[in-house]
């Protein structure tokens, strides 16, 4: 029955966040919003600058992340259909 209630919940989360990475991989404007406004990002701004933060997330940082996030997806939906079955 939990599975049942988690499996949407996963679905969900990672097709948000997943919309939300692929958002700032495509508007340069919402990345150095990101970069600019989260202290943890901040750190890395102080250690290599912003340019190279930015280079650096928009080529590995977040297509890992889009990945990993539609990995969680496949996953979730396979799990959906084996409580379907």
């Amino acid at each position: 029955m939990l599975a049942a209630l988690l499996v949407p919940f996963i679905l969900i989360a990672s097709g948000l966040f997943c919309l939300k990475h692929t958002l700032a991989l495509r508007d340069k404007q919402k990345l150095m919003s990101y970069i600019s406004c989260n202290p943890k990002a901040k750190y890395w701004v102080n250690r290599y600058g912003t340019d190279k933060v930015q280079q650096v997330c928009s080529n590995k940082l977040l297509p890992l992340a889009v990945t990993v996030c539609l990995l969680i997806m496949l996953t979730g939906f396979i799990a959906m259909i084996n409580l379907m079955a």
